[in-house]
């Protein structure tokens, strides 16, 4: 299984449970896969079969924290003339999000809803965390869980930040909406209405389904769009393989390096900075290049000679090997 692991960027979380299993010497089920991605230990992704909908946004410092200004009461009908707000100052409220509590990061969703497909990492922000505690909670035979977030789900691929949208055609709920039309046909059929009935029923529907489509033509098409309420149905949990390697890594260490081990994040921002120095390094010299890649073998060898020239150099965790594998796993960081 080693080799066709290595070839694959990513597997399924059976997969992965089947390779720390036998990487480990002990049973390892998908439950612990949810647990280790919930305890921020391993990075879970999403694979997205038929694509989804979503407002991305580059994740920004304080600096790119984006304000608006609430409407004054003046400019309310019928509120005009409301005394003690006259030239009251205008109240400001902040349109970004605050990724985490304990981490200067934000985001400024785009107004526009665009099409996203494949892997993606799940940072378990929002509804995408609470579908993943759901999902291991029903393999441990625990509770549903029944809480909801607001702001949505989200997934992430280095700094893009991308809320799920879902579209009111798809909500069970929004009178004409296709996703209604499949409830109203289930219910005449659990329910065995008489073909009257059920007719009557059918025509309702249609006669919404003109008032939706002619509102829908009326407004902007992002506005049929709000935050998904989960991660969809046609989407599959997966582990990438560069992800679960350094899971693997960070676990057989000893117990001084695990004390200063870097967080899957930390890990993923500096092998892209040795990427970074790798693809600049080959840019300079056709000897370190191998097509359009940058040469692992050369740039470690180079590394090696220079290390080598240092009196006293500390060159545990930079041999020729992990700088080999450092420069891969940070174009693979790049690239996907």
């Amino acid at each position: 299984m080693s080799k066709l692991f290595n070839l694959k960027k990513w597997v399924t979380l059976s997969d992965a449970a089947k390779h720390l299993s036998a990487i480990f010497g002990e049973e390892v089920a998908e439950a612990d896969i949810l647990q280790f991605a919930l305890e921020r230990r391993l990075t879970l992704s999403i694979n997205f079969v038929n694509g989804a909908r979503a407002r991305c946004a580059r994740i920004v410092g304080p600096e790119g924290i984006e304000w608006r200004e609430l409407p004054s009461l003046e400019s309310i009908p019928g509120l005009e003339s409301v005394p003690g707000h006259e030239g009251a100052a205008p109240v400001l409220y902040m349109r970004s999000l605050q990724l985490h509590e304990d981490r200067e990061e934000y985001i400024n969703l785009s107004a526009e809803v665009t099409k996203i497909d494949g892997v993606w990492d799940l940072p378990l922000l929002g509804n995408d965390r609470l579908d993943v505690e759901h999902g291991f909670q029903m393999l441990i035979g625990g509770h549903a869980v029944t809480s909801t977030n607001l702001e949505g789900a989200f997934v992430q691929r280095g700094d893009l930040v991308c809320q799920l949208q879902e579209s009111m055609d798809d909500n069970e709920f929004q009178p004409g909406s296709t996703a209604a039309l499949t409830e109203l046909k289930q219910f005449i059929a659990e329910k065995k209405l008489p073909a009257v009935e059920g007719e009557a029923l059918l025509r309702e529907h249609a006669e919404e389904r003109k008032k939706y489509l002619a509102k829908r033509q009326e407004r902007p098409a992002q506005e049929d769009y709000y935050p998904a309420g989960g991660l969809p149905a046609d989407c599959n949990l997966v582990v990438r393989t560069v992800n679960l390697t350094s899971f693997i890594q960070g676990v057989n260490a000893s117990p001084d390096e695990a004390t200063s081990a870097l967080s899957n994040r930390e890990r993923d921002s500096l092998q892209k900075q040795i990427a970074a120095l790798a693809l600049a390094l080959a840019a300079r010299s056709s000897r370190y290049k191998n097509g359009e890649r940058p040469n692992g073998n050369q740039i470690a060898e180079a590394v090696s000679e220079i290390l080598e020239a240092l009196p006293d150099a500390r060159t545990h965790g930079v041999g020729k090997s992990a700088l080999r594998a450092s420069i891969k796993a940070g174009i693979d960081l790049l690239t996907r």
